[in-house]
């Protein structure tokens, strides 16, 4: 089965295990959560730049029906005055801007066709409430914008890229040239921030997150710094460099994702071309190949050597990780026509009670078919298909 092949067949799949597109992650009513408008996106993606179906046939899966799938989720969740079900623009949680990228995609979708102006209205004002939320975000002392509001002065990689690409598509599209000038600055000013104070001379690599007060029990006395390079977070900063860049090149952040990409491509394992859910301990007993990073690495690389940020050696590696997701992690059931895709890190992350040590990250729960992994191993396929 060819790549574009693939990503479909996996689109198709996780339709048929979850009819309704807010359940994907398996919740039993609808919430307004980063992970749904990750994958739904990459579907959406998925269909728009791989087209290899007839259009014939009760099971093809094309853009008009992925997109009123993707619709199950807006419409449960939005409101006829486009009024988000659940989010409190107070709480300043920068996961809550994720999903506007969907959004905007469904936008533009339907500028395409011709649609309704209150039909479009209703998702510019999701948009608009979205934006926002960045004039009065929380910031560190250097300006570095605070993950939540119940996690003051803490910069986290996963923040970049619920927040990044989505401020960098919007301003480009909606914000004056001055508006556009002060934003991009300010958007490259946050991850060189996070990446300054999160990288680690000693691995290479970033950690986790950068506590700017150094108060928190998980942060370093003198650095703030996590203990570990976890690889989500690494996948997360990967995808936001490579998501904003496409939005506009900055030489500034092309020589940070060549910085980890050289890490990174010392890391991935030979046999299977994946990588550990510690990057930093890779290697070390009860370290696992971990497919959220893994894919989330593969579709970066792919995008970075399309947009001409990475040399073509990286193509090379990254169709080397889907070839070892494929024979390794990703099964598929002739009973039931799903695939199952494993070794999908459930969720970490840090607090009071989640320390951020190696014993921490390693004995998380893994979930199967998590959006946090199929979204980025359909991403990764698309970016694979493409030419």
């Amino acid at each position: 089965m060819s790549d574009a092949e693939l990503a479909k067949a996996l689109v198709r799949s996780e339709m048929r295990r979850s009819p309704q597109a807010w359940a994907l992650e398996g919740a039993r009513q609808p919430k307004w959560t980063y992970t749904i408008g990750l994958e739904l996106e990459a579907m959406l993606g998925a269909v728009d730049c791989v087209t290899d179906d007839d259009g014939k046939g009760a099971d093809v899966v094309n853009g008009d029906r992925v997109e009123a799938y993707a619709m199950t989720f807006v419409d449960a969740l939005i409101d006829g005055d486009g009024l988000i079900r659940g989010y409190r623009r107070d709480d300043y949680k920068l996961d809550d801007i994720n999903s506007g990228k969907l959004v905007l995609k469904l936008m533009q979708r339907m500028m395409d066709r011709g649609v309704t102006d209150a039909e479009f209205g209703r998702l510019k004002h999701v948009v608009d409430t979205l934006y926002a939320q960045f004039a009065t975000q929380p910031r560190t002392a250097e300006g570095g914008f605070w993950h939540k509001r119940i996690y003051p002065d803490q910069m986290w990689l996963d923040g970049l890229y619920m927040s990044a690409p989505f401020r960098a598509r919007y301003v480009m599209e909606y914000g004056t040239d001055d508006e556009q000038k002060v934003v991009w600055d300010d958007i490259v000013k946050q991850f060189l921030l996070a990446y300054g104070h999160t990288r680690c001379l000693d691995c290479g690599l970033p950690h986790h997150a950068w506590d700017a007060v150094c108060r928190q029990s998980w942060a370093d006395s003198v650095t703030g710094r996590s203990s570990h390079a976890w690889g989500r977070a690494v996948g997360w900063l990967m995808m936001a460099l490579v998501d904003v860049m496409e939005v506009r090149h900055d030489p500034r952040l092309e020589s940070v994702f060549d910085e980890v990409s050289h890490r990174l491509l010392a890391l991935q394992n030979r046999d299977n071309g994946c990588w550990q859910q510690v990057l930093d301990c890779t290697g070390r007993e009860g370290n696992y190949f971990e497919m959220s990073a893994s894919a989330m690495i593969a579709y970066s690389w792919l995008k970075g050597v399309r947009l001409g940020l990475l040399p073509k050696r990286y193509r090379k590696a990254a169709c080397r990780t889907l070839d070892g997701i494929r024979r390794n992690f990703l099964s598929f059931d002739e009973l039931t026509g799903l695939f199952t895709l494993t070794n999908i890190c459930a969720v970490a992350g840090l607090s009071a009670d989640r320390d951020g040590s190696y014993t921490y990250y390693i004995n998380e729960p893994q979930r199967d078919n998590d959006p946090k992994g199929m979204g980025p191993l359909i991403m990764a396929l698309t970016e694979a298909a493409r030419r």
